[in-house]
């Protein structure tokens, strides 16, 4: 059997078929003038098309068992070295790919995902987006190649310097979860900061207001009532103002509240007290926010 070959394209006037439709390498037959078919591989490589006659014939009409097991076994190692020129191409172009996915520009690919991210703590990826180009000086290009476990490191540190409480450990959340998206978007092969520590700090004790200071401020005249009401609620039942302010009338039943808190997204319920039932209201229509607005 001769070696495969590379050809020109096979004449127009013959019959050709495709036994295989690989992804990269189709394996086809065409058919010989004197009868029976030629194997061949047909593929692109290079933007260039090409043919690789195998040396590999079919009988046209086999009429012995010896005859058609003889076809089973050409067209079954037609197939093999099909695959073996398949694989070769994706390791080619893998490779190649990779070499231009390094340097895509990770802050392009971050504006995107924080421009489509859909969630409601999108506000904390729009923040931490900002702390990271703050972080680096701004540049335009920042290749996905120099987001390296270091850069992560230092970042990480950058976070505890410049932030309080829990949120180096929220911002530096968030920023894994990007690095995570590009890995299953096929740009990176590894998460950088994946192994970089990520300790959790209780939030710091912070100056609450009293009963008396909290009634002093009920009794204050606001111009917008809507707003003094979010604020009251939000200090009888420690809502954050965030949570209060895209609060529905589906997540209250009687006098229990059930909210994913945005910050943490964690889950918390809180049974109401009668100030919270009275500063509540009336249920208007299931489309309307606590707080007003449309939902």
């Amino acid at each position: 059997m001769a070696n495969p070959s590379t050809a020109t394209a096979p004449e127009k006037a013959s019959k050709t078929r495709v036994l295989v439709k690989g992804k990269l390498v189709k394996l086809r037959a065409r058919q010989l003038p004197a009868g029976g078919e030629s194997l061949y591989l047909d593929y692109n490589h290079n933007g260039k098309r090409k043919y690789d006659f195998l040396g590999i014939h079919l009988l046209e009409t086999p009429k012995t068992s010896l005859e058609r097991q003889q076809n089973k076994d050409n067209q079954l190692l037609a197939e093999r070295m099909r695959s073996e020129r398949e694989l070769d191409l994706s390791k080619n172009t893998l490779i190649v790919k990779a070499s231009v996915q390094r340097k895509a520009n990770f802050l392009l690919y971050l504006d995107e995902f924080t421009e489509a991210y859909p969630k409601k703590d999108a506000r904390v990826i729009k923040a931490m987006a900002t702390k990271f180009k703050k972080f680096i000086g701004e540049p335009e290009l920042l290749p996905f190649s120099d987001v390296t476990v270091r850069l992560c490191q230092r970042f990480r540190m950058h976070l505890d310097q410049t932030c309080s409480g829990s949120t180096p450990y929220n911002y530096f959340k968030k920023f894994r979860k990007v690095l995570k998206q590009a890995m299953k978007d096929g740009i990176i092969g590894q998460n950088p900061a994946e192994d970089v520590e990520n300790r959790y700090v209780e939030g710091i004790e912070k100056a609450v207001l009293t009963t008396q200071e909290i009634q002093k401020m009920a009794n204050v005249e606001c111009y917008l009532p809507e707003v003094k009401r979010a604020f009251l609620f939000s200090c009888v039942t420690g809502l954050r103002f965030c949570d209060v302010n895209e609060l529905e009338w589906k997540s209250i039943s009687g006098n229990v509240m059930r909210v994913k808190q945005q910050k943490t997204s964690k889950d918390v319920v809180v049974n109401l007290n009668t100030t919270a039932m009275k500063l509540l209201g009336e249920r208007p229509k299931p489309t309307v926010k606590v707080t007003g607005k449309k939902a």
